[in-house]
């Protein structure tokens, strides 16, 4: 996860994307929403708990590491 965080913000920093709080706190809330709820894994149990959380830090991570990548370049 920490590997693929930091490509997806790599990529994200070259696209010209930028990490406020706000992306911080309500993409990784979304995420977990829409994959629990809309996605179906809150039919497969705790199994469906788990990844969707998991997808959820992913998420958080990725912006975390975009948004240092911004406060360095400052």
């Amino acid at each position: 996860m920490d590997r693929y965080s930091t490509l997806a913000a790599r990529e994200l920093a070259k696209s010209g994307k930028s990490a406020g709080l706000n992306k911080m706190i309500l993409n990784p809330a979304f995420t977990f929403f829409k994959m629990y709820f809309w996605q179906g894994a809150i039919l497969d149990g705790y199994n469906g708990l788990v990844l969707s959380a998991l997808y959820s830090f992913y998420t958080f991570a990725k912006y975390s590491k975009l948004r240092e990548k911004d406060r360095l370049l400052l």
